[in-house]
């Protein structure tokens, strides 16, 4: 019972890791459209969701 107990103690943190990794940098990019100058938001808002879908 201990083993089980110690490999979801172990497994469960990993998975939560590693998915929530793909969503925040998806987050991060969107939010960083709304950061750049006003010459620049312009173009990249208009483009915002193929920009949070797409870039690395």
């Amino acid at each position: 019972m201990k083993r089980l107990t110690n490999l979801i103690v172990l497994i469960i943190p990993f998975i939560l890791c590693t998915s929530w990794g793909f969503f925040a940098h998806q987050r991060i990019n969107n939010i960083e459209i709304f950061t750049l100058p006003q010459g620049m938001i312009v173009f990249y808002k208009k483009n915002t969701k193929f920009i949070t879908e797409h870039r690395p």
